[in-house]
């Protein structure tokens, strides 16, 4: 999960193997919703308006927690940054080569952006 730039592409207000008849929320702006994860245990990130970084913690029986989250604190009329920060709390994760999924309540997809420069 490290070493990429990861975009938030789309989430389903639901969970499971069945999400044909839900519609999904997808960011107004594309590419601009990001995350990435470092092998020291931090991440950073961007939304529609703030920068954000923590530490997060991957336990396979529990899946992604975000810890200590901190932001910019800049105002954007009409952002989804508060949205998107609620999706992000603890959540089952599944990952495979292109894309990662967070499952609580809902299901966010995040698709592989850049390869970075490993650490």
């Amino acid at each position: 999960i490290s070493s990429n730039l990861w975009i938030w592409s789309e989430t389903y207000y639901g969970t499971g193997p069945d999400l044909d008849g839900l519609s999904p929320v997808k960011p107004k702006k594309e590419g601009v919703f990001t995350l990435t994860f470092k092998k020291d245990g931090t991440f950073s990130g961007t939304t529609d308006c703030n920068q954000i970084g923590g530490k997060y913690k991957i336990d396979y029986a529990n899946g992604l927690e975000f810890l200590q989250v901190v932001s910019t604190e800049m105002y954007c009329e009409g952002s989804q940054e508060a949205e998107y920060l609620k999706m992000l709390d603890h959540a089952g994760l599944n990952w495979e080569e292109d894309r990662f999924v967070l499952m609580n309540d809902k299901t966010i997809i995040f698709k592989k952006g850049a390869q970075l420069i490993p650490e």
